[in-house]
């Protein structure tokens, strides 16, 4: 979900005269698309770099208002290939509808039709997930979530979508916001900034352009890293802590998101996002990398008479 402080920044830059309101606009039973490319790459140091491309289509279905409503995802088709050969990615696995409680800017609430959804990726996952190791992994990991957690987890290029959508802000300013975020390796939670700047609106054309970005507060993050680290080793190697946590000293984990919003005035649709996540870990000289980019469009809702 957002953060609070968007919807308070949000907030007050639509108090200024200049600030250009960005709400989604939407009929009900409103239909459109939207498709998603996503490149993720793993680069582990010593190792060769793994890579994974894959695309979506799905059909989006609207029944609601302007604070929130029902949208239903409908899988159309889906690809997925990496550079060792056949691969398997979550969001290409399900053919099962979504139906999703949704917020004013579409970002996914929960999903309300859980029970079916579960039970699909699961025999999904079965079927096509051949790595004796990976499978039970993904399984018991879907088959923990509650419906609110699923929905940001299962609906994750939705959510990047809705990050430019319904708000309102001046050209030119920077809206900033306190944020936290999950530690990649456990542990608690890491302080992050993010920041929003309209880049341009351009009523003639229609269009709006919406710049986004969010990252980790260092000292959090080495902090919750430290922290992580510790539970660990106790757990697994209680009588070797001080060798680990030495092989630890100095570790840094870092996250860097971005994205560029496309938006229809009219609609406050992205009907263009373009985004990235890196995450970074390193530690007594080694290190890692996982880079993931999107380029997700939306098609002009219709509605049908």
């Amino acid at each position: 979900m957002r953060p609070l402080a968007l919807a308070l920044a949000a907030c007050c830059a639509a108090s200024a005269a200049v600030a250009h309101e960005l709400p989604v606009r939407l009929s009900d039973g409103a239909s459109w698309t939207m498709t998603v490319q996503r490149d993720r790459e793993r680069v582990r140091q010593g190792q060769a770099p793994q890579a994974l491309h894959s695309q979506s289509v799905s059909r989006l279905d609207w029944k609601g208002s302007g604070t929130g409503g029902v949208l239903t995802v409908t899988p159309q088709s889906a690809t997925a290939s990496s550079r060792d050969g056949p691969e398997v990615d979550a969001q290409t696995l399900l053919k099962q509808p979504i139906v999703l409680e949704v917020d004013e800017a579409l970002s996914p609430v929960s999903i309300v039709n859980w029970a079916e959804v579960r039970q699909a990726l699961d025999q999904a996952i079965g079927e096509r997930v051949t790595d004796s190791k990976v499978r039970p992994a993904m399984q018991n990991m879907i088959s923990g979530l509650p419906p609110d957690q699923a929905a940001p987890v299962l609906m994750r290029e939705m959510g990047l979508a809705s990050l430019g959508q319904g708000l309102a802000l001046e050209v030119g300013e920077d809206f900033p916001y306190a944020d936290q975020l999950p530690n990649p390796l456990g542990g608690p939670p890491v302080a992050a900034s993010g920041r929003f700047h309209l880049e341009s609106y351009d009523e003639k054309a229609g269009r709006a352009v919406v710049l986004w970005n969010n990252a980790f507060d260092q000292a959090s993050a080495s902090e919750s890293l430290r922290k992580s680290m510790e539970l660990l080793v106790k757990q697994i190697a209680p009588d070797k802590a001080a060798d680990a946590m030495k092989f630890f000293e100095g570790a840094k984990v870092d996250r860097q998101d971005a994205c560029r919003h496309e938006i229809d005035i009219s609609t406050g649709l992205a009907v263009r996002a373009v985004c990235s996540s890196t995450i970074s870990i390193s530690a007594s000289g080694q290190s890692a990398r996982n880079v993931d980019r999107w380029t997700i469009s939306q098609t002009l809702p219709k509605t049908n008479p």
